[in-house]
């Protein structure tokens, strides 16, 4: 199995405190996905019993306008969300 790849400084999805590496189907080790918004749901071409939502899958190079460090407290550990907060 291929090595994880080290962790980097800059704003990028691996160090991002929403992204959450996993297995993705067909990818590389480096990939996982943005936990920043709630899943979505996939459209809908028959009907099943079972449907779920997704997260959007992305590689820990890339990035976006909503990157926050991994090192900063959020709500999960007792922190406020910064994006939730109102004007300071």
């Amino acid at each position: 199995m291929p090595e994880a790849m080290p962790p980097r400084s800059d704003p990028a999805c691996d160090t991002c405190r929403f992204w959450r590496q996993g297995p993705i189907k067909d990818r590389g080790p480096d990939w996982g996905e943005c936990r920043r918004m709630p899943p979505t749901l996939p459209p809908i071409e028959q009907e099943k019993l079972l449907h779920v939502g997704i997260w959007p899958h992305t590689a820990a190079e890339d990035w976006c306008g909503e990157w926050q460090s991994g090192d900063e407290p959020g709500p999960s550990d007792g922190g406020a969300d910064p994006a939730l907060s109102g004007p300071t």
